[in-house]
């Protein structure tokens, strides 16, 4: 072979190998981008599932007959809604429809040689649909019941306040272009955000609100801390603190059905703590008197999650996070209903933690009203 052939091999050699690294290092631009008429059905679900580690009580000033018996918990919840955008303008959604579909949540008891299952819960939001209204001069969304015959005049605001009016995952998202296996840091309230894609969705069980609430706070045995969708970016607690690391890394870009689709990589361990009483006394259930001294709460949550993202409709496909967790309550409270009870405990519980949102768009039909 000639110099000059082997030069040209050499370089066309090179210029190839070139070419494969700028196609492995092809740069992934991730936003959000909302377009008017669309429509996007979701489904979230999550699976708590934890076990008693510690408990130490007082009952009354008396230490509780139940110290150191040990129980596991699990707490379901499956919900289903379709988000239409209404109208947007600069990238901003101004006007969503949120049609919520089946909204069902259980919870179940194992221990102290007996199953405790609460009946399975459904939402006064179930089959309703709420409409956000972007605010310019508040910087936030006003949010209005559309329809929803199972909600109660007088405990709308109640019900609609804690919603979250975007589903987007936009948090977990980098500030521009990235690289394949770039990694960035997101927020803990990023990760409460997909966690909780719709905010606190309220389960009923049976008309008594308390019943569901019991589950989370020590009214009912179990004594577990408030449901997950509030443990991070809880704007409705007081004194609230959060911190840790949440790790987001570009580990995929692929073609599908036409499609570019991102898969990121996230990596969490994070905690949050802070006093959830003043909540509690808010949510309370209707027919019963609760006196809060304190309610302390502390949760580690450590684990992995994969969000997959559509490149050119700029919009999540599906969500998954599976992960260990820690829950510390410190609480003292008394609740009046026929009798004083008076509760005063520190508790431990450990399990995991799973959830996944898978989403699907379409283009929907704009009500008018």
């Amino acid at each position: 072979m000639s110099s000059r052939l082997l030069l040209l091999f050499v370089g066309l050699v090179a210029a190839s190998s070139t070419l494969a690294l700028s196609s492995l290092r092809e740069e992934v631009e991730l936003v959000a981008r909302p377009a008017e008429g669309d429509a996007v059905e979701g489904r979230t679900r999550l699976r708590l599932a934890v076990e008693e580690r510690d408990v130490t009580f007082h009952v009354d000033g008396a230490p509780g007959t139940e110290a150191d018996r040990r129980r596991a918990f699990l707490v379901t919840r499956d919900l289903r809604w379709q988000d239409s955008l209404a109208e947007i303008d600069g990238g901003r959604v101004l006007t969503l429809d949120r049609t919520f579909g089946d909204l069902v949540g259980g919870s179940t008891l194992a221990g102290l040689d007996e199953t405790f299952r609460e009946p399975t819960g459904t939402s006064p939001l179930d089959g309703a649909t709420v409409r956000f209204g972007w605010n310019d001069r508040e910087g936030s969304y006003d949010v209005e019941l559309d329809q929803g015959p199972d909600v109660d005049a007088d405990e709308e605001e109640r019900v609609l306040a804690t919603l979250a009016p975007i589903v987007d995952f936009a948090g977990l998202l980098p500030e521009g272009p990235v690289e394949v296996d770039a990694t960035w840091e997101a927020e803990p309230a990023a990760l409460g955000a997909a966690l909780a894609p719709l905010g606190f969705v309220e389960i009923d069980f049976e008309g008594q609100r308390l019943v569901a609430l019991g589950s989370y706070t020590g009214f009912t045995a179990p004594g577990l801390p408030p449901i997950p969708e509030r443990w991070w970016g809880a704007p409705a607690f007081d004194a609230w603190d959060e911190g840790g690391r949440v790790d987001v890394t570009v580990g995929a870009s692929e073609t599908r059905d036409g499609r570019r689709v991102a898969r990121l990589d996230v990596e969490a361990n994070v905690r949050a703590r802070g006093d959830v009483g003043p909540w509690l006394e808010r949510f309370r259930g209707p027919r019963v008197e609760i006196e809060v001294e304190r309610l302390a709460v502390e949760t580690r949550l450590e684990g992995e999650g994969t969000l997959e993202w559509d490149v050119d409709a700029g919009r999540a496909i599906a969500w998954t996070f599976e992960g260990r967790i820690e829950l510390d309550l410190d609480a003292k409270w008394a609740l009046q209903e026929r009798n004083r009870y008076e509760l005063d405990a520190l508790r431990s519980m450990e399990g995991r933690l799973e959830t996944s949102t898978t989403l699907t768009a379409g283009r929907g039909e704009r009500r008018e009203r």
